[in-house]
């Protein structure tokens, strides 16, 4: 039998209303859920052999109470001293007990509402989908808008050869890299090792972080409008930096190009490289969304 939960209480004075106990009076002792009875005070007196569990107890034959089923008992009312049903008590009370339980739910519920927010679109992101994407369809032909390239993530990467001698350039690599990108960066470890570089397999020799989401967008937004801008005798990026499969990979020579670096805190001036990854297939395509987006290639 399933455990079901009555409204009846332990200490509730209840009347029993069928039974040869019926119409007498007495108050709860114990409530069992399970089995949906009741052991009411004084009612239902049953003869029972007990055993003598210890020398002071006397044993023998004892009178206890039996269970009732819980649907056989009412609850009386304080007020009228009359058997009534819990819906009866709501109505007799004028309603005050469901008012509250009306009242608690709703709070609840309020509670458990999260607050509606309006989510944060980068402003890229917003221009891609508002004008980049209906461009792009239209001129490229496509015959659905999911075949439309976009961005997938962006890789962020310094390689500090000179780390093997200096590991404060390392250390200071990776905090610069981290203020530029907002983002926790990793130490890139060489793959295989070089005699004439000095360098051993497994040695840490560099930094990279992978960007996605909204700070893939900003990072690019604040990468072609505030960090390009910056470059001395700036004509415009390599538009031969992709690699046959639709990503664009840019290098830079100075990390204080972005605004977010202080020149007087930085170790040592040290390059960059960018990559963007896309989902176009062509060198065409990724060529053709990146420049909508704003990337100033060269002419």
């Amino acid at each position: 039998m399933p455990n079901v939960k009555h409204k009846i209480r332990k200490e509730d004075l209840v009347q029993v209303i069928a039974g040869k106990e019926r119409g007498k009076q007495g108050k709860v002792l114990k409530i069992n859920h399970e089995n949906g009875r009741v052991i009411v005070s004084g009612l239902n007196m049953v003869k029972k052999a007990m055993k003598k569990k210890s020398q002071t107890d006397r044993g023998g034959i004892v009178e206890i109470e039996a269970p009732i089923h819980i649907s056989n008992v009412m609850i009386v009312c304080k007020k009228c001293n009359k058997p009534v049903r819990e819906e009866g008590l709501q109505k007799m009370w004028g309603g005050a007990l469901m008012a509250a339980q009306t009242t608690n739910a709703a709070k609840k519920a309020t509670a458990a509402q999260p607050t509606q927010t309006k989510a944060y679109v980068p402003r890229l992101k917003k221009f891609y989908r508002e004008k980049v994407i209906p461009e792009l369809f239209d001129e490229l032909g496509y015959s659905s808008t999911m075949q439309v390239p976009r961005l997938e993530k962006i890789v962020v990467s310094m390689g500090v050869g000179e780390a093997r001698d200096n590991k404060k350039l390392l250390d200071a690599a990776i905090s610069d890299l981290e203020t530029i990108v907002g983002q926790h960066a990793i130490k890139t470890k060489a793959k295989k090792s070089i005699a004439n570089f000095k360098i051993r397999k497994g040695q840490e020799i560099g930094a990279r972080v992978t960007l996605r989401g909204n700070q893939m967008w900003e990072f690019l937004d604040r990468l072609m409008n505030v960090a390009l801008p910056r470059v001395k005798d700036f004509r415009g990026v390599n538009p031969n930096g992709f690699d046959g499969h639709g990503d664009y990979t840019l290098g830079l020579t100075e990390q204080i190009i972005f605004p977010e670096i202080d020149f007087d805190k930085i170790e040592k001036v040290m390059g960059l490289s960018v990559s963007i990854v896309t989902t176009a297939e062509t060198d065409m395509e990724a060529k053709s969304l990146l420049a909508k987006l704003g990337m100033p290639f060269r002419k």
